[in-house]
């Protein structure tokens, strides 16, 4: 068994997954997941045990990179939906009123006590899908969004990157990134897994 204090383990999660950290007792801390909160107890000894997301009756001991691990491998089911619901080319047709589009970027961030955990995914018509999340320092709200969209562009050279803040894509000066509403770019928001559902 692993022995790690509580300070210890909750810093440790907090810098792989944010705001997603819920600290609930002194012997309970729980990550949130499409799935639900995983569990995670640690007792008096620093001993931990792990229960992942949607088990009710399996919990077993871990140590703090087992449980990273099993959280991130977790969230390969939000790539699965996007995949499964997410019809690109008819998304597009009505953001631009195009025919055809080949490829998006959407981005999107979540912002919280100087933290922000950015996301940028590409899709293609072809379903292609590759996604990117990234937890960083932040001055404000707005900032994230920027480092977001910027994280799109730097993608791919000619793809149009998308972003649900108006206020920001309104100041930028590139004919690649265009703003869509919240509801519209909700893929973003849950590979990123920015803001609690």
């Amino acid at each position: 068994m692993s022995s790690i204090n509580t300070e210890k383990l909750i810093k440790k999660l907090t810098e792989q997954f944010g705001d997603r950290v819920k600290v609930r007792s002194q012997y309970h801390v729980q990550v949130d997941s499409s799935k639900g909160p995983h569990d995670i107890y640690i007792n008096k000894f620093g001993e931990i045990k792990f229960r992942r997301a949607g088990n009710r009756t399996s919990i077993e001991n871990a140590n703090v990179e087992q449980i990273l691990l099993r959280i991130e491998s977790n969230q390969k089911s939000y790539l699965d939906k996007m995949r499964e619901t997410f019809d690109l080319a008819r998304f597009i047709n009505q953001c631009e009123r195009q025919p055809v589009i080949d490829a998006a970027i959407f981005t999107d961030a979540g912002f919280k006590d100087s933290k922000a955990r950015i996301a940028a995914v590409f899709v293609n018509k072809d379903g292609e899908v590759e996604a990117k999340s990234k937890l960083i320092q932040a001055e404000n709200a707005a900032a994230a969004e920027l480092a977001a969209i910027n994280l799109g562009l730097s993608m791919h050279e000619s793809v149009t990157v998308y972003n649900d803040c108006q206020s920001v894509v309104s100041n930028i000066q590139n004919d690649r990134v265009k703003w869509l509403s919240r509801t519209e770019n909700k893929m973003a928001d849950q590979i990123g897994n920015l803001r609690r559902k």
